[in-house]
């Protein structure tokens, strides 16, 4: 069980109006071609958040990155 606790705060950021909804980067984990024109200071802070929490922090900025792999086993097996 994670007892971790990871903030990102940045009272300025707000969810993109208009779709998509993508990372206004390109991220080497990210596999589409989409990015948004639109800057997605959410998707930036929600991607903190799981390295904060150090969510398969090994593969972190690399394409094979997958944070939330652990966690979907655990679901699993409960």
């Amino acid at each position: 069980m994670l007892n971790n606790i990871a903030i990102e705060y940045n009272p300025s950021s707000e969810y993109p109006l208009v779709s998509p909804f993508s990372p206004s980067e390109d991220f080497p984990e990210y596999l589409f071609k989409d990015i948004s024109r639109s800057k997605n200071f959410v998707y930036q802070q929600v991607r903190n958040v799981l390295k904060q929490l150090g969510l398969d922090i090994e593969n972190y900025n690399k394409p094979e990155w997958n944070p939330f792999g652990n966690l979907l086993l655990l679901v699993i097996r409960w």
